[in-house]
C-alpha cells in the first residue's frame, strides 16, 4: 500500500450542528454533535450508514489492499499463549490457536 494521497471527490454525510452549550466546572462547553451520541435514533443510524458506505467505497480503491491483508493474515496465523498466572493454588493461561477468533482459558 502506498501513502501517496490521491485527490478524490468525497461526499461526506451531513452532520447537523446543534446550538447546545453546557456549563462544566463553570466553563461553557459547546457540544454541537451531541445528537450522534444516541446510536439508536434514526438520524444517527442514517449518518452512520452513510459514513460506513463512504469508507467502504474509499477502501475498495486502496491499491495493494488485498495483498496487504493476505500478508497480515499469514503473519498472524500462529498459535499463541500468554504466560501462566497463579491464582491461589492454580495456574491459568490464555491460549489462542491459529484461525480462532477468541482465546481460551486453561
Amino acid at each position: 500500500m502506498t501513502s501517496a494521497a490521491r485527490p478524490t471527490s468525497r461526499r461526506y454525510p451531513h452532520a447537523g450542528r446543534q446550538d447546545l452549550v453546557e456549563e462544566l466546572h463553570g466553563l461553557p462547553l459547546p457540544d454541537p454533535y451531541r445528537w450522534l451520541e444516541d446510536a439508536h435514533t434514526p438520524a444517527t443510524r442514517r449518518w452512520s450508514d452513510e459514513q460506513q458506505a463512504l469508507y467502504e467505497a474509499e477502501r475498495a480503491q486502496w491499491p495493494g489492499l488485498r495483498c496487504w491483508e493476505e500478508q497480515v493474515a499469514a503473519l498472524t496465523a500462529v498459535d499463541r499463549a500468554s504466560p501462566p498466572r497463579s491464582r491461589g493454588a492454580r495456574l491459568f493461561w490464555l491460549q489462542q490457536d491459529a484461525g480462532q477468533n477468541t482465546r481460551s482459558s486453561w
